[in-house]
């Protein structure tokens, strides 16, 4: 989906503010060569599609067909990832963060040094699967088959249990251990060993799932493409691809790789989308029966992040609030002369249907309603005002939010922060009607509706907010622009 021209100056300058100094010595994509390579996208998708590949999730993870059972618990929301520990043993150019702090068992900023508190976090939030990452799993062997295995007493068969490594301390009596402690499924790093395969392979026939999961970096396709043939021989299930993207810690070791980067909310290597594609093709035409899977940086930024904004703001969200589908908070509200909204109160209060989704704010001259709600008042002579809020989890309360402190054992609570996006934003006479119109749209038509309001409607002054209400409510679709 196309951005318009005022959302990627944001990102722009969003992206120039991010590295400040290296920015203008960075390799850019420039005006001159986009439609090339746009075009030369769309032209390996199209061949993929021939081959049946599906584009699911808003078209921005291919191939779905033969997701791991892990995979598909992450794009449907139902997955922790557990960071057990901030250390590894590799020094992989493309790592996006440093890796020197031991520290404890983290999820979403929160700490689980205790396994019980951790396996009542799962519980509350009806995970259904469940990664150790880190750092390295195996450079804390004890505490990792300890977590895998209490996880797995617990919850029982039916939680999907996997680890990410890298491999180099692998052997066959840890991952008989693993297994017996009930691991599905071991995801496997080998750009971290120049793609040797000694480590993976003492997994085989131990662990019942076994996946390479790496970013697809443009220099390795090479050995990429050597690679696949083997690694289907060996009986391995999976290749997950990433995008590769640039952060302040990976930049020394990658700004002169001679890569082009994009714009975006995350500054990301336009080659590495091309290879992970072109690596997929090749599969395909040559038989190769190992499923690829291209996880594209769009798709972990939207879903991933929908995922655990939904489970934050069911937390938070009031009665007469609704959760957006990207898993904001929208409340709105109507305002006017107290005897006006009085009048608004006494016809909705006759509607059962209606009743819990609306309630008036002191000192009177306010409504908070639901977009349902909204519907059955006339909104002629009234004014609306919309806000939207996001949700997260807190390591502790900051005071500067909303907040809210959820029990998950008798000795461990959590806390829910709820910041506000946009605050209040007064609708104008025109905007009502187009807010209106845009609340019973759904997918890509609500998508093409504001992106179409933001381009050509809304005022120059006024964009932004409706960039950020657009933010709010739609999951977009596609893989990124490139700009």
């Amino acid at each position: 989906m196309r951005l318009t021209n005022i959302e990627k100056e944001l990102l722009i300058a969003k992206n120039e503010q991010e590295y400040a100094n290296t920015y203008t010595s960075l390799n850019w994509i420039t005006p001159e060569n986009i439609e090339t390579l746009l075009e030369e996208r769309e032209a390996i998708l199209a061949k993929l599609r021939l081959h049946g590949v599906e584009e699911g999730y808003n078209a921005t993870k291919l191939d779905v067909r033969t997701l791991s059972q892990g995979c598909r618990h992450c794009a449907e929301g139902e997955w922790s990832c557990l960071f057990i520990n901030g250390i590894c043993n590799a020094s992989c150019m493309y790592c996006p963060t440093s890796q020197t702090e031991k520290g404890v068992p983290t999820t979403s900023t929160l700490d689980f040094p205790d396994v019980n508190d951790y396996i009542a976090y799962l519980r509350r939030y009806q995970f259904k699967g469940v990664s150790l990452s880190g750092g390295e799993p195996l450079l804390t062997f004890d505490t990792t088959l300890h977590y895998i295995a209490q996880i797995r007493k617990v919850l029982g068969p039916d939680i999907y249990i996997w680890m990410y490594t890298n491999g180099i301390l692998a052997s066959t009596d840890k991952f008989e251990a693993l297994r017996d402690a009930g691991l599905n499924e071991v995801r496997f790093d080998i750009g971290a060993t120049g793609y040797k395969l000694d480590g993976l392979k003492t997994a085989l026939g131990l662990i019942p799932v076994v996946t390479v999961e790496i970013p697809a970096v443009p220099s390795h396709f090479d050995k990429l493409k050597v690679a696949v043939a083997e690694l289907a021989s060996l009986g391995v299930k999976h290749i997950n691809l990433h995008q590769l993207r640039l952060t302040p810690h990976n930049l020394p070791r990658i700004a002169d790789k001679g890569f082009t980067f994009l714009h975006g909310t995350k500054v990301t290597v336009l080659e590495s989308e091309l290879t992970a594609l072109r690596l997929m093709l090749f599969n395909l035409e040559n038989g190769i029966k190992l499923p690829v899977n291209y996880c594209s940086f769009p798709f972990k930024n939207r879903f991933q992040s929908k995922a655990a904004r939904q489970k934050t703001s069911a937390e938070m969200v009031k009665p007469y609030e609704e959760i957006t589908n990207t898993g904001h908070i929208r409340s709105l509200a109507v305002n006017g002369e107290p005897e006006t909204i009085a009048a608004i109160a006494k016809n909705l209060s006759t509607n059962n249907e209606l009743s819990g989704k609306w309630k008036i704010q002191h000192p009177g001259n306010s409504i908070r309603v639901t977009s349902k709600v909204l519907e059955a008042i006339d909104i002629s002579s009234i004014a609306i005002t919309t806000s939207y809020f996001n949700t997260a989890f807190s390591p502790q309360v900051s005071y500067r939010n909303a907040f809210s402190k959820v029990s998950l054992t008798g000795k461990r609570k959590i806390v829910i922060e709820k910041m506000t996006l946009v605050k209040d934003f007064a609708l104008t006479h025109e905007e009502k009607g187009w807010f209106r119109q845009m609340l019973t749209l759904l997918g890509v038509e609500k998508e093409l509706y504001l992106r179409e309001l933001i381009a050509n409607r809304v005022s120059k002054d006024r964009q932004q907010f409706w960039i950020r209400i657009s933010d709010c409510e739609v999951v977009m679709h596609d893989l990124a622009d490139y700009f």
